[in-house]
């Protein structure tokens, strides 16, 4: 899903490349874009999530317009897969439950790159590749709280003693 409202993150067309890639090379997956509102409106009603099992969100921005906000929780509480990567992770301010459940809000600006990040689930699949110290060479963002969904983890974090 790469919805924007505002600002349009420059790496949005890589990441649906990376994951289009990704998912023709394993043959695990296969991926649907969620471009528009008018694909939104189609295929992310209750009815629609049910053909999915995940759903990333590649770096939308703003409030969204998600037919069925509280839906769409349940979905991910039934033990459907949600990612939310960069600006992701900042979306649907407003909506107290999906705010409070399934994501971490950003409490300041962007800070500027580089950072050290911490593996803080080396044996995940997504981070057993990883050094338990790696560098970041991009902006980092502070967040207030951590996800409370039982579900749902953080694998890296940054190391905020680092420059």
């Amino acid at each position: 899903m790469t919805v924007t409202k505002g600002f349009r993150h420059s790496s949005i067309p890589t990441a649906e490349k990376v994951l289009g890639e990704l998912a023709q090379k394993s043959g695990a997956f296969t991926v649907d874009y969620v471009r528009t509102d008018e694909d939104m409106a189609q295929k992310m009603t209750p009815e629609a999530l049910r053909n999915y099992d995940g759903v990333m969100f590649a770096n939308p921005r703003a409030i969204l317009p998600l037919p069925d906000k509280q839906a769409f929780l349940d979905w991910i509480k039934s033990g459907k897969g949600f990612i939310a990567t960069h600006s992701g992770s900042d979306t649907f301010h407003g909506f107290s439950s999906l705010h409070r459940d399934a994501r971490r809000r950003v409490r300041d600006t962007p800070r500027p790159g580089p950072g050290d990040c911490i593996n803080q689930d080396p044996k995940h699949p997504a981070c057993r590749h990883l050094e338990p110290t790696w560098h970041l060479k991009d902006e980092n963002l502070s967040h207030q709280k951590f996800l409370t969904v039982a579900k749902f983890m953080a694998c890296s974090c940054l190391d905020k003693t680092s420059e």
